[in-house]
């Protein structure tokens, strides 16, 4: 059903990798589907009938969910098919340009992001080349991430999310950039959508969420101390990361490596 694929090696900067899911005969129809938060959007261009949200709406034929900070829920329908991009911070800074406020916990139809010409040349790419369709995200983002001119403030935003993915402090991270802690939070939420404390929070309770699901010790990695992690996992997962570990895991996140790097999705 879920099959994971590497992006072309220029994109690995901007696309942690692609999700390619089909459920043509409906096998999971109607069963819920859980996300995890994660620090990075997703871009999605569905070829067959779309999943819907939790509150029984569908999703757009071509959308783009910026960060999560929350778990959400989503409905398998028949017929699904569809294919995923799972964007980096930076990935997701060059593809919205300056527009994370407003998708921060949003799923948007991605024309309404990019303009209706670039996302149906998307969708066109994808249903002409369907037996190809990964190929075809990979060469659309290519041209749209690699293929403009770079606006400096997309820079300096790339080059935040590379310090505040291992940082701990946000004042440590603006004085390496050598901008004020000020100056840091609006170029982050101006791209991203959240601040870079948030940013950080989500970092290390991915770190911590693959490390469970790949089977290793509970650490606390960048969390103060244990009661601090549990707090993380309890106020941003809903559940406990001893619950956690105990529990079967979905046949869905069965399927990423957690050694791979990539960060968690679903759970």
């Amino acid at each position: 059903m879920l099959t994971l694929l590497e992006p072309s090696p220029a994109l690995l900067p901007f696309v942690d990798g692609y999700l390619h899911v089909r459920d043509l005969a409906g096998d999971h129809r109607g069963r819920p589907i859980k996300t995890a938060p994660r620090p990075g959007g997703v871009l999605t261009v569905n070829l067959g009938r779309p999943n819907r949200t939790a509150d029984g709406a569908a999703t757009p034929i071509s959308s783009l969910l910026g960060i999560q900070t929350r778990v959400r829920s989503w409905l398998s329908d028949a017929d699904t098919h569809f294919v995923m991009a799972l964007l980096t911070p930076s990935g997701l800074a060059r593809l919205a340009l300056g527009s994370g406020v407003e998708m921060a916990d949003t799923l948007l139809d991605l024309g309404s992001v990019i303009g209706e010409r670039a996302a149906n040349a998307l969708l066109d790419l994808e249903h002409a080349r369907s037996d190809e369709s990964v190929a075809a995200l990979d060469a659309w983002l290519l041209a749209r991430l690699l293929g403009k001119r770079e606006r400096p403030e997309v820079h300096l935003a790339e080059a935040a999310c590379t310090l505040l993915s291992r940082a701990t402090r946000v004042d440590v991270a603006a004085d390496r950039l050598g901008i004020s802690r000020r100056h840091l939070s609006r170029v982050i939420i101006r791209h991203l959508g959240i601040g870079p404390k948030a940013l950080i929070d989500l970092y290390r309770l991915d770190r911590s969420l693959r490390a469970i699901q790949g089977g290793q010790a509970a650490g606390v990695d960048g969390f103060a101390d244990q009661a601090h992690r549990v707090r993380e996992w309890s106020r941003r997962l809903g559940i406990s990361p001893g619950r956690y570990a105990r529990e079967e895991r979905s046949a869905l996140a069965g399927a990423f490596d957690p050694t791979a790097g990539r960060p968690a999705f679903y759970l």
